[in-house]
């Protein structure tokens, strides 16, 4: 169950950097109001496809 349900948070928070990487960014930057720069969004956002992927390849090896 806890396998599951830490599956599930990884591909939330996986889709969540895919489709908006701003967010990480307005949280953990000290100046939120700052845009960030290309190169900052490209890498989130690849990252966040990789969690993505990984939580649904993981998820789908636990139901077997």
């Amino acid at each position: 169950m806890f396998y599951l349900l830490l599956e599930i948070i990884i591909i939330i928070y996986g889709l969540l950097l895919a489709v908006k990487p701003d967010f990480w960014w307005k949280m953990t930057n000290k100046r939120p109001d700052q845009k960030p720069p290309h190169s900052y969004l490209r890498n989130t956002r690849i990252m966040g496809i990789i969690f993505a992927v990984l939580g649904i390849v993981l998820l789908l090896m636990s139901l077997l």
